[in-house]
C-alpha cells in the first residue's frame, strides 16, 4: 500500500473515503441537534438560541475537523498511516525527554481505551437513533424500536467474519446519496427562514456564551456530538491518502452537513410542531419518511461498520505495540493487508452494544453516554501533536505554542462539559476506558516481570551451546529446530533463549545439530517491505556438529507475523539450514508458569488481570502463523 501522504487524488478512493471515513460524522444530524432542544438540555426554540447554536455547530466543524485534523494532525503520518499508536510511535522516535514520552505513552493509553468505549456506543447510539424513525411513521412501533435495533447489531456483527471487502464498494455509493439527501432535506428550510444564514458569522455563538455565561457548558455537550467521528478521519488516512479525505470534506461532506443542520435550525424557527420531537425526520415530506428510514438505517450501519473495523485494526496495532495480547486474527482478504477479522474483540464490542440499547433504551438517553470518550481522545491527541512538533518537527514555539494551547482549551472545554452528563450516563464511557486501560497497563506489567525474571535465570551462552555439541557428537538430533527468541542474540556470549535451555536439559545429551534463533521485532513503522523482511547472522558453522544461526524478522505495527513464510523463502534461497520436508522442522516456544505471589495487593491484582488475559490470548505459535500446519512439530516448554 502506498504511504497516505503519496496518494494521488482519485474518484475511488474518494468514494471510498465518503464510506468508512465519515460514516460516523456523517449521521449526527440524525441526534446532534435534536439533542440540545428535545434532550436533556430543552433549550427554548427562540432565534438567540437557534441561530447560537448552529453557529456553535458550525464554527466547531470549522476548527476541530478543518483546522485541526486536516489541517494540522493529517500531517503527522507514519509512513502514510495514523491513527493514535501512530502518533505513539512517532513520539517513540522523536527526541523529546524520556519522562515526557513516557507520560504522553500513558496519555495515549487512554485515549485508545476512550476510542475503544466509543467503538461500543457509537453503533448503538448510531443504529437506534435511525430506527426510531418509526415513530414518526406510526407510533403504533415504538415497542418495537429497540427490539429492531439489537436485531440489525446482531446481523452487523455476524457479516464482520466475512470481511469488509465484499461490501465495501457499497458504502461508497449509498455515502454519496446520503449526503446529497442531507442537503435535499435542509435547503428549502432555509429559504423558507434565510435568517439562519446569519450563524456563519461566529457573532451568534458568541452572544449565546454571554446569554448564558456558564451555563454553556451544558449545551456543549450537545454540540460535541456534531463533530464525534473526527478521529476517523485521522485513523484511516493510510487507506485513501489526506489528500482524498480533505477533498471529500470540502467539497461535498462539510456543506451537506452545515446545509442539513441550518435546515433543522430553520425548522426549530417555524412555528410547526415536531412529530415525536425528532427534528431530522421532520424535515422529510410524509411520503419520504419509511424510504428516509431505510437510508438512515444504511447510513448508520456504515459508519457503525467503520468504527468495528477502526478496532480491529486499533487492536492489531496496540498487539505489535505490546499494548494489548495477541488474540486471534482472521484475514479476510488475502490480496489486501489490514483487512481483519478478530472473533473476541467482535464478540465483545456486540455485547456492550446491545448491554447499551437494552438499557437506554432511546438514542436521546444514550447521547448523555456520548462524548465523554471523543472529547478525552481528542485531548490526547492535540497534547501528542503538540509534543511530535514541537520536539520532532522542531517547529518554532511561538507557532506551536499559540496553536496547542487555543485547541487544547477547546478541547478541554468540551471534555470538561461532557464531564456534567456523567450521572446521566457519561459514566459509562469512562467505566469501559477505565477497564480497558487498567488491562492495557496489567498486560505491560506482566510482560516487563516476565523479561525481568527471564533475565534472573540462569542458562548457557552460545558459546557453551556449541561446547556442549562438540562434546556431544554423537547423540546430536539430526534435524533442525526453529527456537522462538524474546530478544536478539548477535554474538556468542549471549544466552540461548530459555526455552531452548530447557529442551537441552529435558532430553539430556540429545542436543539439535542445526539451532536457529528466531528473533520477531516490531518496527515504529506500519510496514515493513519484503526485501527488508529480515537479517541472518552465522554465530556458529561445522560440517560435523551442525549450525547455530540468528534470524531477525522485522514487521511493522500494522502487518501480522507468519513465521510460516519467512521460513520458506530462507530455505528456498538457501539462506540457512532448513530442511526441505516441513515435517522434520522443530518449533521450541517458552510457555511462562507463574510460582510466586506478591506481596502489594495493586500487584496481586495486575497478576490476576494478567493470567486473565493470557488465557484468552492468542499462542504465540497461532500468532505467528505456525499453529495451523499439521507438518511442523511444535514443542511448548515450560519454564
Amino acid at each position: 500500500m502506498q504511504n497516505g501522504k503519496n496518494k494521488t487524488l482519485s474518484f475511488g478512493l474518494m468514494v471510498g473515503a465518503l464510506g468508512i471515513v465519515y460514516g460516523d460524522i456523517g449521521t449526527s444530524p440524525l441526534y446532534a441537534l435534536k439533542e440540545a432542544f428535545f434532550g436533556i438540555y430543552h433549550l427554548e426554540r427562540n432565534p438567540g438560541n437557534v441561530l447560537g447554536l448552529l453557529s456553535l455547530f458550525f464554527w466547531s466543524l470549522m476548527i476541530i475537523v478543518t483546522i485541526k485534523y486536516i489541517g494540522l494532525i493529517m500531517r503527522a503520518d507514519n509512513h502514510g498511516e495514523g491513527g493514535i499508536f501512530a502518533l505513539l510511535a512517532l513520539i517513540r522516535q522523536g527526541r523529546a525527554k524520556k519522562f515526557v514520552s513516557a507520560g504522553i505513552g500513558v496519555a495515549i493509553l487512554i485515549g485508545a481505551a476512550l476510542l475503544y468505549s466509543d467503538g461500543v456506543i457509537t453503533p448503538a447510539i448510531s443504529v437506534l437513533s435511525a430506527v426510531e424513525g418509526l415513530n414518526v411513521v406510526t407510533s403504533s412501533l415504538t415497542g418495537f424500536v429497540v427490539p429492531i435495533t439489537v436485531v440489525i447489531l446482531i446481523g452487523l456483527f455476524s457479516i464482520q467474519r466475512r470481511g469488509s471487502g465484499k461490501v465495501g464498494s457499497l458504502f461508497g455509493p449509498i455515502m454519496i446519496i446520503w449526503f446529497l439527501v442531507l442537503a435535499v432535506l435542509g435547503l428549502p428550510q432555509i429559504f423558507l427562514h434565510p435568517e439562519v444564514l446569519g450563524a456563519l458569522s461566529p457573532l451568534p455563538a458568541i452572544n449565546f456564551i454571554f446569554m448564558y455565561g456558564w451555563k454553556t457548558m451544558f449545551f456543549l455537550g450537545a454540540v460535541v456530538l456534531c463533530v464525534t467521528g473526527a478521529e476517523a478521519l485521522y485513523a484511516d488516512m493510510g487507506h485513501f491518502g489526506r489528500r482524498s479525505i480533505t477533498a471529500v470534506w470540502l467539497t461535498l461532506v462539510y456543506p451537506a452537513l452545515v446545509i442539513n443542520y441550518f435546515g433543522q435550525g430553520a425548522r426549530l424557527l417555524s412555528a410547526g410542531e415536531i412529530p415525536n420531537e425528532h427534528l431530522f425526520y421532520s424535515l422529510a415530506p410524509s411520503w419520504a419518511l419509511i424510504p428516509l428510514v431505510i437510508l438512515s438505517t444504511m447510513a448508520t450501519i456504515i459508519a457503525s461498520q467503520a468504527l468495528i473495523s477502526g478496532a480491529f485494526s486499533l487492536t492489531s496495532q496496540a498487539t505489535a505495540l505490546g499494548v494489548l495480547p495477541r488474540l486471534k486474527t482472521i484475514h479476510t482478504n488475502a490480496k489486501v493487508e489490514g483487512q481483519i477479522y478478530m472473533p473476541f474483540v467482535n464478540l465483545t464490542l456486540l455485547v456492550g452494544c446491545i448491554f447499551l440499547v437494552i438499557n437506554f433504551k432511546t438514542s436521546g438517553a444514550l447521547a448523555a453516554a456520548y462524548g465523554v470518550a471523543v472529547t478525552g481522545a481528542m485531548v490526547v491527541t492535540t497534547a501528542a501533536f503538540y509534543l511530535l512538533a514541537r520536539h520532532q518537527w522542531h517547529w518554532p514555539i511561538y507557532i506551536v505554542g499559540p496553536i496547542g494551547l487555543v485547541l487544547l482549551i477547546i478541547d478541554i472545554t468540551f471534555f470538561a462539559a461532557n464531564l456534567l452528563k456523567i450521572t446521566k450516563g457519561g459514566y459509562i464511557p469512562l467505566v469501559i476506558a477505565v477497564c480497558l486501560f487498567f488491562i492495557m497497563h496489567a498486560w505491560q506489567w506482566g510482560r516487563k516481570r516476565v523479561t525481568h525474571a527471564y533475565a534472573e535465570l540462569p542458562g548457557l551462552t552460545v558459546n557453551e551451546l556449541i561446547e556442549a555439541k562438540q562434546n556431544n557428537k554423537e547423540h546430536l538430533l539430526h534435524r533442525s529446530v526453529v527456537v522462538m527468541a524474546s530478544r536478539p542474540i548477535f554474538d556468542k556470549s549471549d544466552r540461548i533463549p530459555v526455552a531452548l535451555d530447557s529442551f537441552c536439559h529435558k532430553w539430556g545429551s540429545a542436543i539439535p545439530k542445526h539451532v536457529i534463533l528466531f528473533n520477531v521485532s516490531f518496527v515504529n513503522k506500519p510496514r515493513v517491505s519484503r526485501t527488508d523482511r529480515y537479517k541472518i547472522t552465522i554465530l556458529h558453522e561445522d560440517p560435523e556438529i551442525g549450525t547455530v544461526s540468528f534470524v531477525q524478522v522485522f514487521y511493522g505495527y500494522m502487518q501480522t507475523p507468519f513465521i510460516r513464510d519467512v521460513l520458506e523463502e530462507l530455505k528456498e534461497k538457501k539462506k540457512i539450514h532448513i530442511p526441505a520436508d516441513p515435517s522434520k522442522w522443530l518449533v521450541l516456544v517458552g510457555a511462562e508458569r507463574f510460582t510466586s505471589r506478591p506481596r502489594r495487593l495493586l500487584d496481586r491484582i495486575r497478576l490476576a488481570v494478567f493470567r486473565s488475559i493470557m488465557m484468552v490470548s492468542k499462542p504465540v505459535t497461532s500468532y505467528l502463523g505456525l499453529g495451523s500446519d499439521p507438518q511442523v512439530a511444535i514443542e511448548t516448554v515450560n519454564i
